[in-house]
């Protein structure tokens, strides 16, 4: 996952309840910081040292995504979402990914209960 001026890529996560997420945010530019409302995630970003952000979405439902830090006059436009499927919801989509490091997706732990 990438967080630059004034993006955070993907925009969209997408995951099943119950999953153990890992996020792996780094940035190119400025220090930015990653919360996610309703997960209590607020993460400094700083540039040349990617957080790691590991948590259970353990709550079904979409949940905003913003960069925190004031990084510049874009700032208000770094949004984006995570979507936690309900453990039985299926999607077109992959769930199960995160991004990496370089902004590609990368599988998480599948939930056992769901294999």
């Amino acid at each position: 996952m990438i967080t630059m001026q004034w993006a955070i890529l993907p925009g969209r996560i997408e995951v099943k309840q119950g999953q153990e997420v890992e996020l792996i945010v780094s940035t190119p530019d400025v220090e930015h910081g990653l919360a996610i409302k309703g997960y209590g995630i607020s993460e400094p970003v700083q540039p040349g040292e990617p957080t790691v952000i590991k948590f259970r979405a353990d709550k079904a439902g979409k949940f905003p995504m913003r960069c925190d830090i004031l990084c510049g006059r874009g700032h208000k436009d770094m949004a984006g979402e995570l979507i936690v499927l309900p453990a039985r919801a299926s999607s077109s989509s992959n769930p199960g990914e995160t991004a990496a490091r370089d902004g590609s997706l990368k599988k998480t732990k599948a939930d056992p209960a769901t294999r």
